[in-house]
């Protein structure tokens, strides 16, 4: 710490009379003498030095923070935190991302979030990603929202299946069999359960999980069948079965609060993400 007054108001850029006006104005706010005054030099009290202790890693914080931040003005520079759909975790997020850091090279992704679409709603609300690839759109008063692809989904069924000898299913014919399906929050769960409701009955779900990995898995065990979107790489044993009458589409957006300040670095992704509409699917 410095001790002199002067040096320290020089430190500081401030006169010397604004930096000893200053102090006096703390310490009668938090009622505490927190400096010995010896002529023009100062010394920490005991309450002065357990003020500091205590404010030691606020000022880290701070100071990181500033760091961080300091290239959030350089749509060129800096870094982003990106949330995104666990179904898109294998094959479009990867591609994405690689494409994006090819262009740009200077901003780093320091967030991957993988989650569902409640989610991911609630982790751009906190502040604690930029931007978020969504399905289906969210309808929330602060959520502002880009519509990037409608994909179209199928049925996954076990190779063996009856519905695999057929070229197309209707939903009201599948009353009767059973599913696997992703638990409550994730977009194709909501579609699954809407797609039932308008058929007129409530599927048979004998498993329900957040990785659509293990739904695939379980499809191709013969465990039941799934309402999911095309694969790059098809599971073994699986056969996709497409929806007709009418046809099951989601619509796949990028999300970001319209409440929080985007970075730079943030916006560069989020126009390049916009720029690839229609052609985030392989």
């Amino acid at each position: 710490m410095c001790e002199d007054v002067s040096r320290a108001a020089e430190l500081l850029g401030v006169g010397q009379p604004t930096l000893s006006r200053a102090i006096s104005q703390l310490e009668a706010d938090l009622g505490l003498t927190l400096f010995s005054h010896r002529a023009r030099r100062l010394t920490l009290t005991p309450a002065g030095r357990e003020l500091a202790t205590m404010l030691e890693p606020v000022v880290r914080h701070i100071d990181r923070a500033v760091v961080e931040l300091g290239g959030s003005v350089d749509p060129r520079h800096g870094h982003v935190r990106f949330g995104f759909l666990r179904s898109m975790g294998d094959e479009v997020v990867p591609t994405m991302i690689s494409a994006f850091g090819a262009r740009e090279p200077e901003i780093a992704f320091t967030v991957l979030k993988e989650g569902s679409n409640a989610d991911l709603v609630a982790a751009l609300r906190a502040a604690e990603i930029d931007l978020a690839l969504l399905a289906p759109a969210p309808q929330e008063p602060d959520i502002t929202s880009e519509l990037l692809e409608t994909q179209r989904l199928h049925l996954e069924v076990p190779a063996d299946h009856p519905l695999a000898a057929f070229g197309s299913a209707r939903f009201e014919d599948l009353a009767g069999w059973t599913f696997v399906a992703l638990t409550y929050g994730y977009g194709l769960r909501q579609i699954l359960d809407a797609m039932c409701e308008t058929a007129g009955f409530h599927p048979k779900i004998v498993f329900q999980g957040n990785d659509i990995r293990t739904l695939r898995a379980l499809v191709a065990s013969g465990a039941g069948i799934a309402l999911l979107p095309p694969a790059a790489h098809p599971q073994p044993g699986t056969t996709a079965v497409p929806v007709i009458d009418p046809v099951v589409t989601r619509e796949v957006c990028l999300a970001w609060s319209s409440t929080s300040h985007l970075s730079a670095p943030a916006e560069t992704f989020r126009d390049f993400m916009i720029a690839q509409r229609g052609h985030v699917f392989p």
